[in-house]
C-alpha cells in the first residue's frame, strides 16, 4: 500500500515538474522576441529545467518567477551584492558594457608619466592569471573583485573588443600580467603602428632605489606604453 502511495507521489510529481517546464518554455519562446535576453540560451534552458524539477522551492519563495521568469534571462550584475557602499576613489565603474572575448586597455596616465600603448589581449588569458579574490571583500577598493566578476560573466559569442573602463586605474597590474607573458598585441599612438610583443621593450628599475621603483614596456622608439610601479623606497 506504501510502495503504490510512493509512485503515485513521484508521478504527481513528475506530472507536475512537466507542467511547470511547459509553462516556463512557453513564456520564454513568447518573451523572446519582445525584451532583451542577455544569458545563453543553453542557460537560459538549464535554468528553466532546474526551476521545474525544484518547482516547490520557488514556488514558495518566489511564485512570480512562474508567471513572468524575465529576471532568469539577465545576466548577473558583477557589482551585485558586493558594491561598496561608498566610493572615495571614483573607481566603480558607471554603467560599463558586457565583457566580450577580446579585451583592450588603454593605461593613458601613469604616477608620474603618461603612457601611450594600447594594448588587446584575449580574455581568456587575464581569467587564467587571475586567482579568486579572498573574502570579504574591500570596504573602499575592491578593483580586483570587480574585474574578476565582470570577466567571469562575459559573454563567450562575443569576438568585439571590449574597452575596460577608465575608472579602474589599478587594471595596469593586471594587464602586466600578460603583457609579460607575450600575449597582448600592442599600438604605439606615438608611433600610429602596431608593437609585436617580441619587439616591446622592457626596464625595471633597481627595487632598491630611493622613490619608486617602475617597469616600464616601450616600443622600438621607445614610447612607453605602459608603466607599473613596483616598489617605493623611504630614505631617512
Amino acid at each position: 500500500m506504501i510502495g503504490k502511495v510512493i509512485t503515485w507521489a513521484l508521478m504527481l510529481y513528475v506530472a507536475a515538474s512537466a507542467l511547470a517546464l511547459s509553462v516556463l518554455l512557453f513564456r520564454y519562446v513568447s518573451q523572446r522576441r519582445k525584451i532583451q535576453i542577455e544569458r545563453p540560451s543553453i542557460d537560459i534552458l538549464t535554468n528553466l529545467v532546474a526551476l521545474a524539477i525544484l518547482w516547490p522551492l520557488p514556488l514558495g519563495l518566489r511564485p512570480s518567477l512562474f508567471t513572468d521568469p524575465k529576471p532568469l534571462y539577465k545576466r548577473r550584475d558583477p557589482d551585485q551584492g558586493r558594491r561598496p557602499r561608498v566610493d572615495p576613489y571614483g573607481w566603480i565603474p558607471k554603467n560599463p558594457g558586457r565583457c566580450s572575448e577580446i579585451l583592450r586597455y588603454s593605461q593613458r596616465q601613469g604616477r608620474h608619466e603618461k603612457a601611450f600603448g594600447t594594448f588587446t589581449f584575449r580574455t581568456e588569458d587575464l581569467a587564467k592569471r587571475m586567482a579568486r579574490p579572498k573574502e570579504p571583500a574591500g570596504l573602499f577598493n575592491d578593483e580586483e573583485r570587480w574585474v574578476y566578476d565582470w570577466i567571469n560573466n562575459r559573454d563567450r559569442t562575443d569576438e568585439t573588443p571590449a574597452e575596460i573602463p577608465d575608472s579602474l586605474r589599478r587594471f595596469r597590474f593586471l594587464a602586466e600580467k600578460v603583457v609579460k607573458a607575450g600575449l597582448a598585441d600592442a599600438y604605439c599612438e606615438q608611433c600610429q603602428s602596431k608593437v609585436e610583443s617580441s619587439e616591446l621593450i622592457s626596464e625595471h628599475d633597481p627595487l632598491n632605489k630611493p622613490g619608486w621603483s617602475f617597469s616600464r614596456y616601450l616600443c622600438p622608439s621607445r614610447h612607453t606604453l605602459l608603466v607599473v610601479e613596483k616598489m617605493h623606497t623611504m630614505v631617512g
